[in-house]
């Protein structure tokens, strides 16, 4: 049972890493198709511009063509799927070449077309698109992003739209009964040549032609089995287990097959391709596709670099050697030929596979070193291999501060007086810490105020500080009168360590001064005579009571509690102070790690009278190095860095006390402990794209330079072979 589960995990894991790369896959080719239509059509954009600029007005659009044009002028929807635009003018100009027909989804999920030739885009009113050929001659006017057809090949507007049905079948003919205006210049179009092309024989792809196509697979089997192993060891990394026997051999399988797919050779593609020889008695070069057309249904795909070699129309006879479905072009005429090129040159290096190797294993890379650290694992693993690793066991603070600890040593402490950050921020602020002080002394009382007060400041935290009762000597009249007071018990007391804190202490006091004298005069503004009369008699008689509306005292505690609030901010920065100034060691847990410790919560957070009189005493706790007097906290982990003041002794260090480090040498440097595993694959991934970046440059300019020598090769020999 559980082995079954073990697979329907494993499988399911395996379709969700599939899915989740098939997702990359199709969002970066997506990326780039969108780039490649948006230079296309900012080329096509230019190009327009250019052609509006320097074109010679051939005649001007008929009242009957322009009626004809209207709803394609004034209605969006007509136009689809271009945006619809005004004419610029009612100029006519001539365009000639072969078009090409591009096919979009709409947003009403409709198969639409649009057209170009030369780069100019193209709407064809009333079908008029029937009558194209394989090289055309059109009448165009235009909006300033594409131009509005008005004749075909002779075939006019009036004649499409005489002839329009929007459920025919579309052909190819041009009509005979369509002519042109008198003053037309067709005299370069040749409307009766028939493009098409004739097979003479058919042979087997030579061992050469054969080395010029990829038969190495593209590396996508190997990338996913990569990617598959650093999912699965972060996983466990992260669960802070120190032993992964189980998963380790998912790893080693992961591993194995991914050697075999970066071997593994298909043969299919090995295996020697059909080659037809054709003679074409004429063809159209669109450069931006790099093909030859030379029917309505043959495209034929050539090398970018020949394109310089190849007219943009020939109407000579030419004889070409076509490799396989796909109509890639393997020799066109007698100089252009791939054989002669694998057979001068060498065949072509091709980067696919390196390329999506070197970038998954330099991400991967980047991936551990910033999970797991492997750099200071692969230290940690040569000091021990070597003899040189120390393990370290701390008990006093004396030793710590004096010891010859390294970096990469591993360290047991266990000492008194540690606490935590006290400005320390984090979520689960009572139980996670990052940040901790070392102190053996506690702050003495000549050198803060604090500790002198602490008395005071302790009964103001006190929740009897204002001590208010029922007096029953005044409780007759009280019911009398049909008022509600308290009597406020030892008020004099209360002005005293109130005056003493404000004395003493910078924070702000007039709010609470103003509030006790207007409990105890009645009068509405703060005085400083009026206080300083409050504070001698408070002092001639520390026990005196008043009795108050119990409304007043109310508004009186608020008052109160902000005083605590400003005394604990004051607090916590002398706290901070003591914890990392002065002797004693910072600890910097690294890597992410941390320790539980029991730590005060914030006093943004504190939320009634008992969490702040919890925060004094634990800062007081602090001050006094009484804060886990009872446990001593106890860091295990492994040495990052090292701080020193002037005189040689310890001021900070930076430790990872994650689980890995706290189990004995052994299981640490064993083959199955997660440290160890880590700087192998760190060190597979790193060699993945180091040895396949190598391999990359070396063959882009292998490439580079190939190229160059054909071109120079071709430049030598042709001269307007085409016609």
């Amino acid at each position: 049972m559980l082995d079954a589960l073990f697979w329907i995990v494993m499988i399911f894991n395996i379709f969700s890493g599939v899915i989740v790369f098939a997702f990359i896959l199709i969002f970066i080719f997506g990326y780039f198709a969108v780039r490649r239509d948006r230079k296309n059509l900012k080329k096509n954009k230019k190009k327009i511009k250019d052609f509006i600029a320097k074109r010679e007005s051939y005649r001007d659009l008929t009242n009957e063509e322009l009626k004809l044009l209207e709803p394609f002028t004034s209605h969006k929807i007509s136009v689809r799927p271009y945006k619809l635009q005004p004419l610029i003018d009612c100029k006519v100009s001539i365009i000639k070449g072969a078009c090409i027909r591009n096919m979009v989804i709409t947003e009403d999920n409709k198969n639409r077309y649009y057209y170009e030739i030369n780069n100019i885009n193209l709407f064809f009113p009333y079908d008029l698109d029937m009558y194209l050929s394989k090289y055309n001659v059109v009448e165009v006017v235009f909006t300033n992003t594409y131009a509005y057809v008005v004749n075909v090949n002779n075939c006019g507007i009036q004649f499409a739209f005489d002839n329009y049905d929007p459920n025919r079948i579309k052909t190819t003919n041009v009509p005979k009964s369509e002519t042109a205006p008198k003053n037309a210049d067709f005299a370069s179009v040749n409307n009766d040549v028939k493009v098409d092309y004739k097979t003479l024989s058919t042979r087997e792809e030579t061992p050469l032609e054969l080395k010029s196509r990829n038969l190495s697979n593209y590396g996508i089997l190997t990338s996913f089995c990569l990617l598959f192993a650093t999912i699965l060891f972060i996983r466990e990394w992260l669960a802070e287990n120190d032993q992964i026997l189980s998963t380790l051999i998912k790893i080693i399988i992961c591993f194995v097959v991914a050697v075999f797919f970066a071997l593994h050779k298909s043969k299919l593609k090995s295996k020697p391709q059909q080659v037809k020889t054709i003679k074409v008695n004429t063809f159209n070069k669109n450069s931006k596709s790099h093909t030859l057309i030379v029917d309505h249904k043959t495209n034929i795909g050539y090398p970018k670099y020949w394109s310089r070699f190849l007219p943009e129309v020939s109407k000579t006879t030419t004889e070409m050697d076509i490799r396989g479905n796909i109509n890639t072009l393997l020799r066109c005429g007698n100089i252009l030929s791939i054989h002669r090129e694998v057979q001068q040159f060498g065949p072509p290096k091709f980067v696919f596979r390196n390329n999506a190797l070197f970038f998954l294993g330099l991400i991967l890379a980047i991936v551990f070193y910033i999970f797991s650290n492997p750099i200071n694992n692969s230290f940690l693993a040569y000091r021990y291999y070597s003899h040189q690793l120390q393990n370290w066991q701390i008990n006093d603070l004396t030793s710590l501060n004096n010891s010859d600890i390294k970096r990469g040593d591993l360290i047991n402490i266990s000492i008194n007086g540690t606490s935590c950050d006290i400005k320390e921020r984090n979520k689960n602020i009572d139980t996670k810490c990052h940040h901790l002080a070392i102190k053996d002394k506690p702050l003495g009382n000549e050198d803060n105020q604090f500790m002198l007060l602490f008395n005071t400041i302790n009964k103001v935290f006190d929740e009897k500080f204002i001590d208010a009762v029922i007096d029953p000597n005044t409780l007759r009249m009280l019911v009398y009168k049909g008022e509600s007071y308290l009597s406020l018990k030892n008020m004099g007391q209360m002005v005293i360590d109130i005056d003493k804190i404000c004395n003493i202490l910078e924070i702000e006091c007039e709010s609470v001064k103003y509030k006790l004298i207007q409990l105890y005069t009645n009068k509405g503004n703060y005085d400083e005579t009026e206080w300083t009369k409050l504070v001698t008699e408070a002092e001639l008689n520390p026990n005196f009571s008043k009795s108050i509306e119990i409304s007043k005292i109310k508004e009186f505690i608020p008052y109160i509690d902000k005083i605590k609030k400003d005394i604990l901010y004051e607090l916590k920065n002398v706290v901070y102070n003591y914890q990392f100034n002065g002797l004693g060691v910072e600890i910097v847990l690294i890597e992410n790690s941390y320790i539980q410790i029991v730590q005060s919560d914030s006093i943004e957070n504190a939320s009634s009278k008992e969490d702040l009189k919890l925060s004094l005493d634990y800062y007081y706790k602090i001050l006094t190095n009484e804060a886990n007097a009872n446990d001593a906290i106890n860091l295990i982990g492994l040495v990052g860095d090292i701080s020193y003041r002037e005189d040689g002794s310890i001021s900070q260090l930076k430790l990872n006390v994650k689980d890995y480090y706290k189990v004995d040498s052994e299981k640490l440097f064993s083959l199955t402990s997660p440290v160890i595993i880590d700087i192998i694959m760190f060190i597979i991934m790193a060699a993945v794209a180091l040895i396949n970046g190598v391999t990359l440059l070396y063959k882009i300019i292998f490439n580079q330079r190939r190229i160059k020598l054909i071109t120079k090769y071709y430049s030598d020999r042709v001269v307007h072979y085409y016609g």
